[in-house]
């Protein structure tokens, strides 16, 4: 379908969407052009001799390959709970938008976040209490951005009040009684149900069939932070204690999803290990004899293999 001829002339009838024309008629033009965009990827096969070249589909985070890929990643998450089976905890950011354009509160609900994370890690270091995150952004009935976060972690219930004073008081990002809501799983400790409910929000976010415009506006919003020149950096500043520290200046890319680095290394993608041994250069298909320098690394290369400590692992040698 074309992007531009669905959403854009409900959006531009609107007077509430009229602001986010501009930025969504970018998005519709992108999503427009790379739907059947292909990426070549050309190389030598050294074991036919031969060139060869694939055409391969262009993968962004906005397409049906990309979201019906989350489901394999989610399901790695249940090996490393079953080796790990800690209390889960279900919670929800808000801001407050009154005032705000949908950029503002995604860069407010950033920042807040940020500040979590270092509360968060922060429990690890002095108390030794091992946390975890996934966290995922859904757009209101609106198209303001709020966050929905699987804690995995023994958190106590001064833990969560300390995240929510941080939220009000200190980052003043949400109120007190709304900005932040936590509850347990209805069904506790089952990473089943934890599966499912990041994916529900993804998944519904990325429904471009029955996609509103204010998901649409969302979409495009979070699409705009692409834009390098609005990136962040660090600029040097003097801590009240004369220590020298980085701050930063904010924005930067955003994703739909994320998680803490541990279960992001989970997340990744597992590479297949294969004996590369067998992908020289076959001078015997040439009619020619193998040259004797070949010959020598090969010989100096086995002795090295040879000789290595068991257990090490070698993809192969050089030939």
């Amino acid at each position: 379908m074309s992007y531009e001829c669905e959403f854009m002339p409900r959006i531009k009838r609107s007077r509430k969407w009229k602001d986010y024309a501009r930025v969504c008629y970018r998005f519709a033009r992108y999503l427009d052009s790379t739907e059947e965009k292909k990426l070549r990827v050309s190389g030598y096969d050294t074991v036919h001799c031969v060139r060869i070249s694939r055409d391969v589909p262009y993968i962004h985070r906005f397409c049906n390959v990309y979201a019906s890929s989350l489901y394999a990643k989610f399901s790695q998450l249940q090996t490393w709970y079953h080796d790990h089976e800690t209390p889960v905890f279900l919670m929800t950011l808000t801001t407050s938008n009154k005032g705000k354009t949908i950029k503002e509160a995604f860069d407010e609900l950033r920042d807040g976040w940020h500040g979590l994370t270092h509360c968060i890690r922060n429990l690890r270091v002095k108390y030794g209490i091992d946390v975890e995150y996934i966290y995922v952004y859904e757009p209101h009935k609106s198209g303001y951005p709020h966050m929905h976060v699987v804690l995995f972690g023994d958190l106590t219930d001064l833990d969560f009040e300390r995240i929510k004073l941080l939220w009000s008081k200190k980052y003043k990002v949400g109120s007190y009684e709304h900005g932040v809501n936590i509850s347990a799983p209805r069904k506790q400790q089952e990473i089943e149900y934890v599966r499912a409910y990041i994916l529900k929000y993804v998944q519904k976010t990325m429904d471009f069939e029955n996609m509103s415009p204010s998901q649409f506006v969302f979409l495009a919003v979070m699409w705009s932070f692409y834009d390098k020149s609005q990136w962040s950096y660090k600029i040097p500043y003097w801590t009240a204690s004369g220590k020298f520290s980085p701050k930063s200046t904010g924005g930067g890319v955003f994703r739909l999803w994320g998680a803490s680095r541990s279960l992001t290394a989970v997340m990744q993608k597992r590479d297949t290990e294969f004996d590369g041994t067998g992908y020289g250069v076959n001078y015997a298909r040439f009619g020619e004899e193998i040259p004797d320098i070949v010959q020598d690394i090969s010989e100096k290369q086995l002795k090295k293999y040879l000789s290595l400590e068991a257990g090490a692992n070698v993809a192969g040698f050089e030939t």
